[in-house]
C-alpha cells in the first residue's frame, strides 16, 4: 500500500517533562497564525470545495465549516521516548511553526527513497548514528540494514551495489530510520513500545473556537 506523510522532528533535551510545554508552544504558534492559515487553505473549506452546499441552510453550512476548522486545528504528535524525540505530523505551511523544529522529512513509497543523507539533519538519534553508518557503508552493511527492514528478504547483488554504492547506502539510511522509529506501526495505527501518540488542539478553548468560526465567516464574506 502506498503512503506519503510529513513529520517535523525536534529533540527535547529535558525529555518527557518538556513534551507538553513544547506541544503547547506549537499549538500557540498555529493559533497565532490562524488567519493566514485559513486564507492559504481557503479552497479546502467545505462550503467552497463543495458547490452543492450553496443550496443548503446557512446554519447547517456554518456547522460543517466549523467542524472542518476543528479538524484541521488538531495537531497530531508522536513521542519517541527512547530518543527524546518529538514529531508533529503534517505540514501547516507556517514558517513560525517550522522554526520550532530541527528537521522536516516527507516519507513516501511512490518513488525511490534515495534521500540525501543531509535530509536526516535532526541532531539526535537515530539520525546521527544512521548517517555515520551509511555514509561509508559497504555492501554487507547496506544488505544487513535493508534485511532488518525487509525480514522476508531483499535481493541485491554485489555487482549492483558496486555500480552505485551511494544509492544503496542512502536507501538503507531511509529504511533504517523508518524501522528504528517504527513508522510502519505508527502509519497503520498499530501499538508500539517505541512511541506514543497524542493530539492537541490549537483551539483549546470555546473562545478560540468561536473566534476561529467568526474569522472564517469574515473570509467567506469577502469572497461574495
Amino acid at each position: 500500500m502506498s503512503y506519503g506523510f510529513t513529520l517535523n522532528f525536534k529533540h527535547l533535551d529535558d525529555g518527557l517533562a518538556a513534551v507538553m510545554p513544547f506541544a503547547q508552544s506549537v499549538a500557540d504558534k498555529v493559533y497565532g497564525n490562524l488567519e493566514s492559515f485559513l486564507r492559504e487553505n481557503y479552497v479546502w473549506v467545505p462550503s467552497i470545495r463543495n458547490p452543492w452546499m450553496s443550496d443548503i441552510d446557512e446554519s447547517f453550512k456554518n456547522r460543517i465549516n466549523a467542524g472542518w476548522i476543528e479538524k484541521v486545528m488538531k495537531l497530531d504528535f508522536i513521542w519517541f521516548k527512547e530518543f527524546n524525540l518529538i514529531a508533529l505530523s503534517g505540514d501547516f505551511g507556517i514558517d513560525e511553526v517550522g522554526k520550532l523544529f530541527q528537521s522536516k522529512v516527507y516519507f513516501q513509497n511512490s518513488c525511490d527513497q534515495d534521500y540525501e543523507l543531509s535530509s536526516w539533519s535532526c541532531p539526535c538519534e537515530p539520525f546521527v548514528s544512521t548517517v555515520e553508518i551509511c555514509k561509508n557503508a559497504n555492501f554487507e552493511t547496506a544488505q544487513q540494514l535493508l534485511a532488518e527492514r525487509y525480514p522476508s528478504g531483499i535481493d541485491i547483488e554485489k555487482e549492483e551495489f558496486d555500480e552505485d554504492p551511494g544509492y544503496y547506502s542512502r536507501w538503507a539510511a531511509y529504511q533504517k530510520i523508518f524501522n528504528d522509529l517504527d513508522l510502519g506501526y505508527w502509519l497503520y495505527d498499530k501499538p508500539s513500545e517505541k512511541f506514543f501518540r497524542f493530539s492537541l488542539s490549537a483551539l483549546n478553548s470555546d473562545e478560540k473556537s468561536f473566534q476561529a468560526e467568526l474569522l472564517l465567516k469574515k473570509i467567506l464574506m469577502e469572497d461574495r
